[in-house]
């Protein structure tokens, strides 16, 4: 595993509400760094705030589709690598966590996501399974038998 910081003084602000003095509601868009050609982009506003990822510059897809009121539960994401018949590393996933205010209670949800270039996408979200990283790393090692929620 390697990590990269997604706070927001470790990436470059797009657009946020602390550059309009008039807003109605928070909101944020920026750019983190990420592993090889992907990149991580952290956007949101009204207290909903999630990841995506960029290949090559370009949104793959938002991997937090969540109604209620979230943010992201780590200052790191996670990136996951597996070994080539060469024995090179080969980026393969990343893992990332979001906080979420469900029902009156606290959740944590963990996201693995299958990097595949333009298909990136989440293939498993766990909630609050005690080992949940230890099961994330898991999923993310055997990624390939894992489809697109």
């Amino acid at each position: 595993s390697e990590y990269t910081s997604v706070k927001v003084d470790d990436c470059i602000t797009l657009d946020s509400a602390e550059f309009d003095h008039e807003y109605e509601i928070d909101y944020y868009e920026g750019i983190c760094r990420g592993k090889g050609p992907y990149t991580v982009k952290v956007s949101g506003g009204d207290l909903r705030y999630g990841v995506g990822v960029l290949y090559r510059g370009k949104p793959v897809s938002k991997l937090t589709n969540i109604g209620w009121f979230h943010d992201l539960g780590s200052d790191v994401v996670e990136w996951r690598y597996a070994v080539d018949q060469l024995g090179r590393p080969v980026l393969r996933a990343l893992i990332f966590r979001i906080s979420a205010y469900e029902n009156d209670k606290d959740i944590s949800y963990l996201h693995v996501v299958k990097l595949d270039k333009q298909n990136t996408c989440t293939v498993e979200v766990l909630r609050n399974q005690g080992a949940d990283n230890e099961k994330a790393r898991s999923i993310a090692a055997d990624i390939d038998s894992y489809s697109c929620l």
